[in-house]
């Protein structure tokens, strides 16, 4: 175990002490990046794509792509359908070529800073008595990664943020005139008129014989299919069930306080705060100030006009610090103020608080932190070592009930569902019990046959669990006969709808010929002229219309006659009136220059990427993702 390994000094060197050497140790201000991507891995064999020098491999790939997924409730299969399998891929690619070109250039984030940042990431999750290695163990547990894997992560996308903001930043300011023009595109509005010809005025349409209507069942047959459906039966581990069966002797936390008593030993230590200025005369006066009484931070306030850079009071051990500060802090008495002192990071100002000396932490005091590392950890051994007997069932082909009854499991009995997991009664039948793992859930039991049983997978709550399938009910129809009637009903629809569009667009054309008015077609036709003014880029619906008619009013020439096909009829309009706004209030102003520096940035970016492209060879093994996740796949 990870935490073991720590406690016991097992493993030790430059990489540990600074996990958890500085993990408790001032973070200095830096800004910890988006954890979204750091935690990828996997051992390389068969390649979905290749970016310049690097392989990503089809493992790697499906864990971050399963990681991401979870976050908007798809399965695999069904992101392939949509074709967001490939975009996570190419984000991959970028973000992989984005790394090798951070190299090139020199890019080089420290372990220090890693260190600093990845303490930042735990500090809100530890709970009161809690250590922060306990924290991070269960962090990395949770991610089933390595203290070097999450390092190595962290760098790579600190790395390439910094690429990637360095390229994004820098624009001249957007033009005055630019924005007034967008803005009034955008507020522009539009007044409409327009006569309707509903379908369902079309009268005497032939109704359809027995060849017909068989014909149109065939067309619209995938109308009335009955989705396969599947029975399942789920063999559940609970670990909340395997703590309460799990004591650990005071005796035993003793002897592993005492076996480990380097871990609670806390060196000399200073209480400080900080600011660091890049202006060295700044730094003077702030210093200055602070000696004739003031507060740290209302010096800074005073002299730069605000308190981005300070850092708040906090504990230091000497080897937190850089080397320029650690003779000067820890030689000094508690209240004297330092600086400024020049570093690589600016002109630094310190506060000394208090003198903290050497101590060792009681074992009372952190007792009950021991307890709960290893009450976890027998627990998580204890779940997966029970997670593999059952593994080892269902491979005998067990029944649940056998496993339950053996292994002291729980199981679970579903209905048949859908592959969208909606039930005969056309209810959700997994969320329940799953909640937010419901679509992976749905994905892994889709993948299976009949008496076909999966394997042990976690579940987000702490649960693991297997499906075994009972049945399968295989894709159907609703029969010819069940159906008729409304069938009957659809033709007619159908073809009052045909009718009436070739009727109006004849129309249409007529009226263009013979350049008659919209008011005059309407007289002609015993119709009345309908209006909505104010008719805006961003409305969804107005009046009849909808968000397409609406678009359609926004790609009509002006003030020409047009048609377009509203929900139950068509309609011939024409535009009468556009409005562009003069005027464009400082607010409106303001989030339009947001939005098109915004857009130069992303310009930006694309087109960086497009050159990295160029630069670096990549390819997609395009066979491999569809035989992964396409619609015939099965999980490897």
């Amino acid at each position: 175990m990870v935490m073991t390994a720590l406690r016991d000094g097992a493993s030790g060197g430059i990489l540990k002490f600074f996990l958890l050497g500085i993990l408790a140790l001032a973070a200095g201000g830096l800004i910890f990046t988006d954890m979204g991507g750091f935690f990828r891995g996997g051992i390389t064999s068969t390649d979905v794509a290749k970016a310049g020098n690097r392989n990503i491999s089809v493992q790697q790939f499906d864990r971050t792509l399963r990681a991401t997924l979870q976050r908007f409730g798809l399965s695999p299969q069904q992101a392939w359908k949509i074709g967001y399998v490939n975009e996570i891929l190419k984000g991959e690619m970028r973000a992989s070529l984005m790394e090798q070109e951070a190299v090139n250039l020199g890019v080089v984030v420290s372990d220090r800073i890693i260190a600093e940042n990845i303490q930042d990431m735990i500090a809100p999750m530890i709970q009161p008595g809690q250590s922060p290695s306990v924290v991070l163990d269960q962090v990395l547990r949770s991610r089933g990664m390595s203290e070097q894997q999450m390092v190595g992560a962290l760098r790579r996308d600190m790395n390439v943020n910094f690429v990637s903001n360095t390229m994004q930043s820098g624009f001249l300011p957007v033009s005055d005139i630019l924005v007034k023009d967008v803005a009034a595109y955008e507020r522009e509005t539009r007044d409409l008129s327009f006569i309707v010809f509903k379908h369902s005025d079309i009268k005497d349409v032939e109704p359809a014989d027995e060849d017909k209507l068989m014909e149109f069942y065939e067309t619209t047959k995938e109308t009335y299919a009955i989705p396969e459906m599947r029975k399942v039966t789920a063999v559940i581990i609970d670990n909340a069930k395997i703590r309460d069966t799990i004591e650990v002797a005071d005796e035993e936390l003793k002897a592993i306080y005492d076996r480990t008593i380097e871990n609670y030993k806390v060196g000399e230590r200073r209480n400080i705060e900080q600011v660091i200025l890049s202006d060295a005369e700044q730094a003077e006066q702030v210093a200055a100030q602070v000696r004739d009484g003031k507060s740290l931070t209302d010096a800074v306030q005073d002299v730069s006009g605000n308190t981005t850079d300070l850092i708040p009071a906090r504990d230091v051990e000497r080897t937190a610090l850089l080397d320029e500060l650690q003779a000067p802090v820890f030689e000094a008495e508690a209240k004297d103020i330092l600086g400024p002192i020049e570093t690589a990071l600016g002109n630094h100002v310190v506060v000394v608080n208090a003198v903290k000396p050497a101590e060792t932490t009681p074992f009372e005091k952190v007792k009950d932190n021991i307890k709960h590392e290893m009450l976890e950890t027998r627990v998580l051994d204890a779940q997966y070592d029970l997670a593999a007997s059952v593994d080892d069932f269902l491979a005998a082909g067990e029944a649940p009930e056998v496993i339950k009854e053996e292994l002291g499991v729980e199981t679970q009995s579903f209905p048949f569902a859908s592959t969208v997991g909606i039930g005969e009664n056309g209810q959700p039948v997994y969320n329940t019990a799953f909640g937010q793992d419901m679509t992976t859930v749905i994905g892994e039991i889709n993948q299976l046959n009949e008496g076909e049983a999966s394997q042990i997978m976690d579940l987000s709550d702490g649960r693991q669990v297997a499906f075994i399938i009972d049945e399968i009910k295989p894709k159907s129809y609703v029969p010819f006969e069940d159906v008729k009637t409304g069938l009957e009903k659809r033709y007619i629809e159908d073809s009052q709808r045909e009718i009436n569009l070739r009727a109006v667009k004849s129309l249409l054309d007529a009226a263009k010929t013979d350049e008659s008015t919209l008011a005059e077609l309407a007289k002609t036709n015993g119709k009345s002229v309908q209006k909505i003014e104010t008719i805006t880029r961003q409305d969804q619906a107005k009046g009849p219309l909808n968000k397409l008619n609406i678009m359609n009013v926004y790609k009509a020439q002006p003030y020409t006659l047009f048609s377009m096909e509203l929900k139950d009829g068509a309609a011939i309009a024409i535009v009468t009136e556009i409005d562009l706004p003069e005027d464009i209030e400082e607010e409106t102003a303001q989030s339009t220059e947001s939005a098109i520096r915004q857009a130069q940035q992303k310009e930006a970016y694309d087109m960086y990427v497009g050159a990295l492209t160029n630069k670096f060879s990549t390819n997609i093994n395009h066979r491999l993702l569809e035989s992964v996740y396409g619609p015939e796949s099965q999980q490897y």
